[in-house]
């Protein structure tokens, strides 16, 4: 069951879940929605309807640029390790080896991930390689405290930059895809001979 935390509310005590359930619903629905739009352009395709055909393979391709370009964001602050500057001169130099320069690789800025993704390596990977192949918004898995289980409570140092990063992302989310599906939804509904 859910872990509950106690509050104290107008001199009463309540319980309150932990688990953030409409951003678990909103990661788990995404990738329906990228099946789906997929679906459209096979039908628009059989069906030979050109226009919308072409319609929803653009969307299909937002879908994918979209989600490399935060694919690359996330990989980039979260995921990615570097060796500090100090050991590449030494490296450039050859007073260290490179063997031993790798074992001196830092990661990125956000130290907590890091903890969490070592931790988690596996969901960690999963998450990424799915996020990439269907939709981003399956990151929100990370912080959705599913059943509270602790793959799904992870934490960040630079929250305030991955939370940003989400919101820019949703909002062109929405406004290259969810809007620009409603469009094709209601020009296609529109072509449909009442009756069929």
């Amino acid at each position: 069951m859910f872990k509950r935390k106690a509050r104290i509310v107008q001199g009463q005590k309540v319980m309150i879940s932990t688990q953030n359930t409409v951003t678990a619903i909103l990661a788990l629905i995404a990738p329906l929605q990228f099946l789906a739009t997929i679906t459209q352009a096979t039908f628009c395709y059989i069906f030979k309807v050109w226009i919308h055909a072409f319609l929803a393979t653009a969307v299909v391709a937002c879908f994918m640029i979209l989600n490399i370009i935060f694919m690359c964001v996330y990989w980039r602050k979260y995921q990615s390790t570097y060796l500090p500057e100090e050991k590449t001169k030494l490296v450039r130099a050859g007073k260290l080896s490179l063997v031993e320069a790798k074992k001196k690789f830092q990661t990125n800025s956000d130290n907590e991930f890091a903890t969490y993704a070592k931790r988690h390596k596996c969901f960690s990977v999963l998450i990424t390689v799915l996020s990439l192949l269907s939709v981003f918004k399956l990151n929100k898995l990370y912080y959705s405290h599913f059943y509270s289980f602790s793959v799904f409570k992870a934490r960040w140092s630079d929250v305030k930059f991955y939370r940003k990063m989400m919101m820019w992302f949703c909002i062109a989310h929405f406004i290259t895809i969810d809007l620009f599906l409603i469009c094709i939804d209601v020009t296609g509904l529109m072509h449909i001979e009442w009756g069929n």
